[in-house]
């Protein structure tokens, strides 16, 4: 009879361990790039007028994360599909990072800064409420008597 010792039992407690904190870790990463990706979708869709880059990383974090659990469940070949989700998960958090700095240039590109221009506290127009409508609404824009004063 084979009896295996106190520390090939630890060896393989921890080994299971640290499989299922992978594992875990790995659907954590998923479901991160499913929703990076579903809001991502739903801002470009909803945007007409502004581009929107930020549902790329989502689409990479969420193929890395899908090789990883791959992965972990392989018993061949379990190293190169680890690698290969290394991999696709850096390419995109460093995709996240770019995509967000490209978002919030091309953002601030469509920002209305005709009130700040003419010293209003407040801006409104009388439209529908939808936001393309205030984008193409002209508005007449009053002097103030006094400069704005900010809520600390």
């Amino acid at each position: 009879l084979f009896l295996p010792t106190p520390g090939e039992i630890y060896i393989v407690t921890a080994y299971l361990r640290r499989r299922k904190t992978a594992l875990w870790i790995s659907v954590s990463l998923l479901n991160l790039g499913l929703v990076i990706l579903a809001l991502g979708l739903i801002a470009a869709t909803r945007t007409d007028n502004v581009p929107v880059a930020g549902y790329y990383s989502g689409i990479t974090l969420s193929f890395g994360a899908f090789l990883g659990i791959v992965g972990i469940h392989l018993v061949e070949n379990r190293r190169p599909m680890l690698v290969a989700s290394i991999v696709f998960i850096s390419l995109g958090v460093i995709a996240s990072f770019f995509c967000a700095i490209v978002d919030g240039i091309i953002a601030s590109e469509f920002i209305d800064i005709r009130p700040l221009q003419e010293d209003m506290c407040h801006f409104y127009s009388s439209g529908s409420g939808y936001l393309y409508d205030s984008y193409y609404t002209e508005v007449i824009l009053i002097h103030a008597p006094k400069k704005c004063i900010t809520e600390k």
